[in-house]
């Protein structure tokens, strides 16, 4: 094959970009993986919201097991802790 058809660079001049693409690549997949197993397992680490809402049930249940509210209360407050929990975290 004449040089020209080469271009200014040769035959060998971008090979360079080969490995260059597959680590990227690699690396890629790898922070993919990892954010993946990260989000499977959980993190440990529990969002401010979550440790609002436990502590509102927590004192909710505190009430109920006290005698301070009858069950029909219990259960009305406690869904509606749950319907704004889901509400405020969509």
């Amino acid at each position: 094959m004449p040089w020209h058809w080469w271009g200014q660079v040769g035959p060998w001049g971008w090979w360079w970009i080969f490995p260059v693409a597959f680590l990227l690549c690699l690396v890629i997949m790898i922070v993919m993986m990892a954010s993946f197993c990260r989000h499977m397992m959980g993190s440990g680490h529990r969002p401010a919201w979550r440790k609002i809402d436990d502590e509102a049930l927590a004192i909710l249940r505190r009430r109920f097991a006290g005698g301070e509210i009858s069950e029909e209360e219990f259960v009305s407050k406690r869904h509606l802790l749950m319907r704004e929990h889901e509400r405020g975290n969509d």
